[in-house]
């Protein structure tokens, strides 16, 4: 790796930029379990007020089940309920682990994801070994702040007390990006690897 750049450091949002996500089998699965079709779920369940509340530890696991058995007119147990919500993750996206590898040795690198006290203790533990070469990761529903909030990103910035403008972040949701954009954060929507590979060329640093 090649580093001609004054970047300090570089943010990672996690699902959809260093490991992949689906809503696919949290659907198939809550409609097994429920008894109905996979698309009374779909059509039915997205991220409304209370998802991001729950981000930000303001209801609890229990009061988020409810009500999105609710919203959903499913009854599932909590049981339920968790082996669905949990089989979003996918494995890490190719060339990810060895790239962050490579730019722990030049830059500094955290994470900043938006979660919550269900998922955080599965992908934790089923992306161990990659998340182990981050020097700190920000958990939305640990420092209860969400992105696209300024708070956020400002937390991770007062941690790494590095100017906006030397820090570039990767992240799946333009929504996100934008946020970060807003801070004097230069910001990279990610669709595949390649985007982060281009994101960093852009900066001077040649994976």
């Amino acid at each position: 790796m090649r580093k001609n750049s004054e970047i300090e450091a570089i943010i990672f949002d996690l699902g959809g930029v260093v490991f992949g996500i689906s809503l696919t089998p949290i659907i198939k699965s809550w409609a097994k379990s429920a008894g109905v079709h996979p698309q009374k779920i779909a059509e039915n369940f997205g991220a409304d007020s209370h998802y991001e509340r729950f981000e930000t530890s303001e209801i609890t696991p229990e009061e988020y089940r409810a009500h999105v058995c609710s919203v959903l007119e499913v009854d599932l147990s909590p049981e339920d309920f968790d082996r669905g919500w949990n089989s979003i993750y996918l494995d890490v996206l190719p060339g990810m682990e060895s790239l962050i590898k490579e730019l722990r040795e030049h830059v500094r690198i955290v994470v900043l994801t938006n979660t919550n006290q269900i998922h955080a203790p599965v992908w934790r533990e089923r992306y161990s070994e990659v998340l182990a070469l981050f020097e700190k990761i920000f958990a939305s529903h640990e420092i209860e702040a969400r992105k696209p909030d300024a708070e956020a990103f400002q937390i991770v910035l007062d941690y790494l007390e590095i100017v906006p403008e030397k820090t570039i972040f990767f992240d799946d949701n333009e929504k996100n990006v934008r946020g970060a954009e807003a801070l004097g954060i230069q910001a990279f929507i990610v669709s595949s690897p390649d985007d982060v590979v281009e994101g960093l060329r852009l900066n001077g640093i040649e994976a």
